[in-house]
């Protein structure tokens, strides 16, 4: 699937000024793009800086700030060049991640910014989606830095003096993000808090904390040099769940199933911190159901019809109408069509007596044992006991990056 692209680029070439706007972009969409250079531009070191953030108008945007050569005193310059996306083309893309776009969309190092323009990408055509790679990451660590990102009414600072640890967890992590929080996370280094995103959900990685820089209820910090933390939301059963799956010795591989899943079924959904709780908790009685890449595996039609309705109750409906839909049409195809069909009946707003008369007419065509009423009321397991069940397969070659930090 190729994307076209738009561009933003702001130097100090004759001045400190955008030297490049797509004419396509909004007025107001280029305006917030100048404004975010304007504070990147003035923190920038040795090291590039990088952004992702919902720029509004339907665009993304990626971003890019970087030393380029020198002006007529001998001072370093510097480029910030923001590359856009519509937000309906990344929402179409499987596994999208926003710290794993590719270096080469913006300007190389040595263009001649007098003739930028002919070096700006017009499409980029996404390489097809791979697990990601997963390094072992102490579940400390994890604990720390993931549940910040499930939080989309709050901003967390973090502060690593060598940047590239704490990036290197939080890229691995949002992996392990729902599909649409993923696409909505906003990136930004350099300690620039962007106020104007909406929602406020934003991580921010800096090598030290402003002096001027205030904390609201709304703002969390981790410094990992003194180890002091404020205003952080608490753990959950979803981010023990992680925790188990990308630690060392942990299973990955169970993790990156029921991110497929919701990649197939719930891409656009926006799960709350509530419902991902409640969804891990449903994913460790049902994970069997599912094939790695996220479709359905027919081969246990009694646990599938014990999760339909859970997952329904975790706001994953999509989720349970699918998997109740293929077990009938696997096992009983003389009568899958006129079942789907009323269960597509059931629309959008699936309600909970409706939904329990055809998981209880699917059990009978199934053949199996109606459910008893202590079936249907889902109670989530303890989250020892879900990472208990997310532990049983290991992997030897884990990187054990930050193992020996607790």
């Amino acid at each position: 699937m190729e994307l076209e692209l738009w561009h933003h680029v702001y130097s100090s070439q004759k001045g400190y000024r955008t030297l490049f706007s797509s004419p396509e972009l909004p007025a107001e969409v280029a305006a917030r793009a100048e404004e975010i250079a304007r504070k990147l531009y003035r923190i920038v070191g040795t090291r590039p800086e990088h952004g992702f953030y919902r720029a509004g108008d339907g665009y993304t945007a990626s971003l890019k700030a970087f030393h380029f050569g020198t002006d007529h005193a001998g001072r370093a310059r510097t480029c910030v060049h923001t590359v856009f996306f519509r937000e309906d083309d990344l929402s179409r893309l499987t596994g999208f991640c926003p710290l794993d776009l590719p270096d080469d969309l913006y300007l190389p190092e040595d263009t001649n910014l007098d003739y930028l323009s002919s070096e700006l990408r017009k499409s980029w055509t996404p390489p097809p989606a791979e697990a990601p790679a997963t390094p072992g990451i102490h579940a400390n660590w994890i604990k720390l830095l993931f549940p910040p990102l499930l939080e989309t009414s709050t901003s967390t600072v973090v502060v690593d003096p060598s940047r590239h640890d704490a990036f290197a967890m939080i890229a691995t992590l949002a992996h392990a993000l729902p599909p649409a929080l993923r696409r909505g996370l906003t990136y930004l280094d350099g300690a620039v808090i962007d106020p104007t995103t909406p929602p406020t959900f934003q991580i921010t990685v800096c090598d030290k904390l402003p002096e001027d820089m205030a904390f609201g209820p709304d703002v969390a910090l981790i410094d990992l040099k003194t180890r002091e933390t404020k205003s952080l939301p608490p753990a959950s059963a979803y981010s023990d769940f992680v925790a188990a799956s990308l630690c060392p010795g942990g299973n990955a591989e169970d993790l990156w199933r029921f991110i497929a899943v919701l990649e197939k079924h719930e891409p656009g959904r926006w799960f709350s911190a509530a419902e991902l709780h409640s969804l891990a908790g449903v994913w460790a009685n049902a994970r069997l159901c599912f094939r790695k890449d996220g479709t359905i595996s027919t081969n246990a039609p009694a646990d599938g019809c014990d999760a339909v309705e859970k997952f329904h109750q975790a706001g994953a409906t999509r989720i349970g109408v699918a998997l109740l839909d293929e077990l009938v049409f696997a096992h009983v195809p003389q009568v899958a069509s006129p079942f789907r069909q009323r269960l597509r009946e059931l629309g959008s707003h699936v309600t909970d007596p409706a939904l329990h008369a055809m998981v209880k007419e699917a059990r009978k065509l199934l053949g199996l044992k109606p459910a008893s009423d202590d079936d249907t009321n889902f109670a989530l397991p303890e989250s020892d006991t879900i990472a208990e069940h997310m532990m049983e397969e290991s992997s030897d070659d884990d990187l054990h990056l930050g193992a020996d930090k607790v």
